[in-house]
């Protein structure tokens, strides 16, 4: 089967040369029919080789088995797939790569195939894998030092406590409240890493959604009361019985709790609900506080991100992207609707088949 690439084909296929990203066109049947240079260095394969041979035979990548992006693109399923995945290259290494497929058509709207476009994302992996090393660094450093401040303010604070004015003990007490906060953020940051990492330890048992989240409104009754909000639960008929981390599972529901305590105003509501579909649990935890910008929305998960519209509320920009972390090492997903002034809903998606963790990284 030949692929038209125009009338001139000397000039297409030199820019087909010339493209600095691995490029694979595909049969119908999902047999390699062209092969770039740049796809010659990423998977180690020459061209020759890999024409005529399954896709599947040269990646052995990590959607190949189950999952496939060509095969929903050639079923009409999707349009443009995007995923990160790792491909095994001819050498036996594993490579990271950014994976893009589309569906290739004629002039007359027939389909030819799918075009695979391959990026080797290694040398950000690697950066990545830095960064959250020196982040781990950093917070492990200011544990130490954080501890004494606090005990020390401590000390002073209770133990000579007749020797000092009340200004003296005002100021001791900011300097605690302040160590407290910070410990907190340096917890989170070291946390953060540790899941980005993969190093997430999931202690996986049968547990009851509907229990852990009423013990977690119970706990939290008291705080909303104080701040004037209301938090109603709304359980589904059928009992929620999930494979899951409880504590890792209570950590994300606290933090979206926290996060929507800290952006309601006094007299609104926060409302958890727990809804199923065939395949999963969707928790929904919606407030009515000051919403997201649309523009903001791709990002919130994204670590120290902070909206403009929070920029004077105190947090350290990761509750959500550990929120994301767990969720997803958890085989589910989350996901946000939101308007500006009319408030949040996010919605953790979780599998009710048995989950397994999996490490399938070869990092």
């Amino acid at each position: 089967m030949n692929v038209p690439f125009g009338d001139n084909r000397l000039f297409n296929d030199l820019i087909f040369e010339s493209i600095p990203l691995g490029v694979i066109f595909l049969s119908p049947e999902r047999k390699i029919l062209k092969f770039n240079s740049k796809a010659e260095k990423i998977t180690g394969y020459k061209a020759d080789e890999a024409q005529g041979v399954f896709c599947g035979d040269i990646l052995h990548g990590g959607y190949c088995l189950s999952n496939c992006p060509i095969q929903k693109i050639l079923k009409k399923e999707k349009k443009v797939i995007r995923v990160e995945t790792t491909i095994q290259t001819r050498d036996n290494q594993f490579l990271p790569v950014a994976m893009t497929t589309a569906a290739t058509f004629d002039r007359d709207g027939r389909l030819l195939g799918a075009v695979e476009v391959l990026e080797d994302v290694s040398r950000l992996k690697r950066l990545e894998k830095d960064r959250l090393n020196l982040l781990y660094m950093i917070a492990h450093d200011m544990k130490s030092p954080l501890e004494s401040i606090g005990g020390f303010s401590t000390r002073l604070m209770y133990k000579n406590r007749e020797n000092l004015s009340s200004q003296q003990l005002r100021y001791l007490e900011i300097i605690k409240g302040e160590t407290d906060k910070l410990d907190v953020m340096v917890n989170e940051l070291a946390e953060f890493s540790r899941l980005e990492e993969g190093q997430l330890n999931l202690d996986i048992n049968s547990i009851s959604l509907d229990k852990l989240l009423i013990e977690l409104v119970e706990t939290y009754h008291p705080l909303v009361a104080e701040r004037g909000v209301e938090l109603h639960l709304d359980l589904t008929g059928n009992s929620a019985i999930i494979q899951a981390d409880e504590a890792r599972l209570r950590r994300a529901f606290t933090n979206l709790l926290d996060n929507a305590l800290k952006f309601s105003e006094q007299s609104g509501t926060i409302t958890i609900r727990i809804k199923e579909n065939s395949n999963e649990w969707i928790i929904l935890v919606k407030d009515e506080g000051i919403g997201i910008e649309p523009e903001e929305l791709p990002y919130i998960f994204g670590a120290f991100f902070r909206g403009k519209r929070t920029e004077y509320v105190e947090g350290s920009g990761l509750g959500l992207a550990i929120v994301k972390a767990i969720v997803e090492g958890h085989g589910g997903r989350v996901v946000v609707e939101s308007e500006p002034g009319k408030g949040a809903t996010f919605m953790i998606h979780l599998p009710k088949a048995e989950f397994k963790e999996k490490n399938t990284s070869p990092f």
